[in-house]
């Protein structure tokens, strides 16, 4: 059996910040579970997706290198936020207000959002 790679294991860095999480933070406050999920099998490090509604558990037989899979997990919830969410309008106004607040903190431009 191999070494781990610790570097790998970690916790994968957010890709993205200010009011392009909107989605995102949105599934967490509506019961919809999107995390990744590491893996060492059979000397191969895997990081695969997985989403929970309502209890019911699924996983994204893909298997995604641990830089690419935070970005595919905002797919994940922009998809259910286009879905089910209703008042769409409202997030937004408020992710342009996150936006400019992070880009006033940081010191940088403001970023378009991304849904």
């Amino acid at each position: 059996m191999g070494e781990l790679d610790n570097n790998n294991t970690d916790y994968p860095n957010h890709t993205r910040e200010g009011g392009n999480l909107v989605p995102l933070f949105w599934c967490e406050e509506n019961g919809i579970d999107i995390r990744p999920r590491y893996h060492y099998k059979d000397s191969t490090h895997e990081w695969k997706i997985t989403i929970t509604i309502k209890g019911k558990c699924s996983v994204d037989p893909k298997v995604y290198d641990k830089k690419d899979i935070m970005e595919q997990i905002y797919k994940y919830s922009e998809y259910y936020f286009n879905k089910y969410c209703y008042d769409k309008e409202k997030l937004r106004r408020r992710a342009r207000e996150i936006s400019k607040s992070s880009a006033i903190w940081r010191r940088t431009e403001v970023v378009p959002l991304v849904f």
